[in-house]
């Protein structure tokens, strides 16, 4: 048989009907079927226009057929040169798909050849499986109530609903919108929807879409909406919002719902300019992304997004850039910044950039200029809030604000309900009435090769809070440096623990500023413990400039292993063998960029070698815990720079070199 042949009698197997149709206008095997693929020819909008793509619909009816538009040759009936697209097929209504086709295009990721749309009159693609759709682009189609309240009382996917799911490959999608007047209806997926599939989208992007309830309804999904699991691959969502007049607003980008845990899954991909807004007295939550399971971003980034509720009476706001009720994680140089979660009410913010119903973890990620902040309640956690704890390592949180204009704001970075470990990055210039760097409500604190400065409290622990206390608490600081932290006039403390085990080892405590009370309180129920080990605690001074470096409470008793620490100017009894007094004068180095992720204070005070000729720290420390670098070397197995390079160890988190040279006037002078 020839190849027209073939394809004839393939076709009247499938569509008789079609075939004498096929026969009887004397159609080439481009417009008919070959092996599955129906063709598309013309950019005809109507089912009887034969070799366009509503005709092509009606004959792909079997699962792995293709809907093929690359080999048009009729344009006469498409509109050219319309938003960056050469062409564009503009229907007057929506096209079903069957289940298990995909509607392929003639686009690549460098050309935008081809476009479907609807001119915002429907939507543009439905199917009641689930579809694939790819190298095309689908713009300005827009589902309602009088035609997307497809089997309930949601008006789903403004360009594309398919219930069983969708796989978007190397498309551009553009101006969709679910949209909603009627009482009590809601928005879902203002781009595309699926009722119980997953969606993934692969070098593809979604812009200026939303999903809008004008009445008494919900809204979620700006972009997507899955009940299923969402992925993203080399894809991007910019420009979405839902909006709820008088209900719940949820995950202006992605929003996943369902009585299963689903995930969303970013990879190489991003979200910005997303909001979620509220007016109704509902909650906001995501503004990002909002998610019943998990959220993982691996080299992803979220910016520009707000979940902002604006009742003045009831409602809160949360995830300012992502809601999860499972673990949040990101990883692989992810960064968030930019973010808010807002409150009008005198209800709670919860997580400026993050709200983890469970665990948050950081590996390699940063979050900045993130901020949750309430009109007449309390703010938690202006970067991240979690419920089941935070993780970061070689993560930085840089700008966070917890608002000190809300009744009560805690954590201006991370605010903890379930305990923080904190490993080789920086906690600077955040703010917050208490814990301006961190807060820890509840669990315990582990900060290793950290660097907390810049760090700003209202009232109290400018750097750290740990508020924990009972019996089952622990606080660990290790290699750290905590500097240049501020609490205001009538404020207290740099750095509050109140925990059962309290051990410092080999960090440093300098240059923390404000307040009526001593830069670091130790605190904790009766029979608690501190050990305190070669840890250096310098130039901390009051509003008034009076020194204060340390204080305990008298419920806490020093470990008898504490030893060769220096602290200038304590304000309680101290271990013995403690450094204390003018003489012990550190001669630290402005905090600078000494090498290793984090920046340190270097010791300073000789004149020329030999080391340590003026320096009361140097070779007069210990390494219990056997570090194998200081502050600088960064992860557990780094060896350089050595922890002791000398007779000893040094006392603080930065260990000078016997190859190190220092001169006498680079250094801070301490007061008096």
């Amino acid at each position: 048989m020839s190849a027209s042949r073939t394809s004839l009698a393939y076709l009247s197997r499938r569509k008789p009907l079609a075939a004498a149709c096929v026969a009887l206008f004397g159609l080439s095997a481009s417009a008919a079927v070959q092996a599955g693929t129906v063709f598309v020819t013309n950019c005809g909008t109507t089912s009887g226009t034969i070799g366009s793509l509503p005709w092509a619909a009606t004959q792909a009816i079997n699962n792995g057929d293709i809907i093929d538009l690359t080999g048009i040759s009729d344009f006469t009936s498409c509109a050219h040169a319309v938003d960056g697209f050469a062409q564009s097929i503009v229907l007057p209504s929506v096209v079903t798909i069957a289940t298990g086709v995909t509607v392929k295009g003639p686009n690549t990721s460098n050309t935008k050849d081809l476009a479907v749309s609807t001119a915002s009159g429907d939507r543009v693609f439905y199917s009641t499986g689930a579809i694939t759709i790819r190298n095309i682009g689908v713009k300005y189609g827009k589902a309602t109530a009088a035609n997307g309240s497809i089997g309930g009382n949601t008006v789903y996917g403004g360009c594309v609903f398919a219930k069983a799911g969708l796989t978007l490959n190397t498309v551009v999608m553009d101006h969709c919108s679910a949209y909603t007047a009627v009482a009590g209806r809601l928005a879902k997926g203002g781009a595309v929807a699926t009722f119980s599939g997953n969606i993934t989208l692969t070098n593809s992007t979604i812009t200026h879409s939303d999903a809008t309830s004008q009445t008494s309804g919900g809204a979620a999904g700006g972009a997507i909406y899955g009940y299923g699991d969402v992925t993203l691959n080399n894809s991007d969502v910019s420009y979405s919002n839902v909006v709820a007049k008088s209900g719940y607003a949820r995950g202006g980008g992605i929003a996943v719902r369902g009585i299963n845990p689903w995930t969303v899954t970013l990879t190489n991909s991003s979200v910005k300019y997303a909001y979620a807004d509220s007016y109704g007295g509902f909650n906001a939550a995501g503004g990002g992304i909002y998610s019943n399971g998990p959220v993982t971003l691996s080299n992803g980034g979220l910016s520009e997004a707000k979940a902002v509720q604006h009742n003045g009476t009831n409602g809160r706001a949360a995830g300012g850039g992502i809601f999860a009720k499972g673990d949040v994680s990101l990883s692989a140089g992810s960064v968030m910044g930019l973010i808010s979660a807002t409150t009008a009410s005198t209800d709670k913010a919860l997580g400026g950039a993050i709200y983890g119903g469970a665990g948050v973890t950081l590996a390699s990620s940063d979050i900045y200029f993130s901020a949750a902040g309430s009109t007449g309640g309390n703010a938690y956690g202006g970067g991240i809030f979690s419920v089941g704890g935070t993780i970061a390592h070689y993560s930085n949180l840089f700008e966070n604000t917890a608002s000190v204009s809300s009744n009560l704001s805690e954590g201006g970075g991370i605010f903890s309900k379930g305990g923080v470990e904190f490993k080789y990055g920086t906690i600077g210039n955040n703010t917050a009435q208490e814990g301006g760097g961190i807060g820890v409500q509840d669990g315990n604190l582990y900060l290793r090769g950290v660097t907390l400065s810049n760090n700003y409290a209202k009232f109290a622990a400018s750097a750290v809070g740990m508020f924990t206390g009972g019996t089952s608490s622990s606080a660990q600081i290790k290699n750290s440096t905590i500097s240049g932290n501020t609490v205001a006039s009538g404020g207290k403390y740099a750095v509050f623990i109140n925990a059962y085990t309290t051990k410092f080892f080999n960090s440093t405590i300098a240059y923390n500023t404000g307040g009526v009370a001593t830069g670091t309180v130790i605190n904790g129920v009766a029979g608690s413990t501190m050990g305190l080990y070669s840890t250096l605690m310098s130039s901390n001074s009051l509003s008034n400039g009076t020194q204060n470096d340390f204080s305990k409470s008298t419920n806490v008793t020093f470990t008898g292993s504490s030893a060769k620490n220096l602290i200038r100017t304590p304000a309680s009894i101290v271990p013995n063998g403690t450094l204390v007094g003018p003489s012990a004068c550190p001669f630290l180095h402005k905090l600078a960029d000494n090498g290793g992720p984090t920046r340190t204070h270097r010791l300073g005070g000789g004149v020329t070698t030999p080391i340590g000729s003026r320096n009361p720290a140097i070779d007069k420390g210990s390494n219990v815990n056997s570090l194998d670098s200081d502050q600088r070397g960064g992860a557990v197995a780094a060896t350089t720079p050595a922890r002791v390079s000398g007779s000893f160890a040094d006392i603080g988190a930065y260990e000078l070199q016997q190859t190190d040279i220092i001169f006498g006037g680079e250094f801070e002078t301490c007061p008096n």
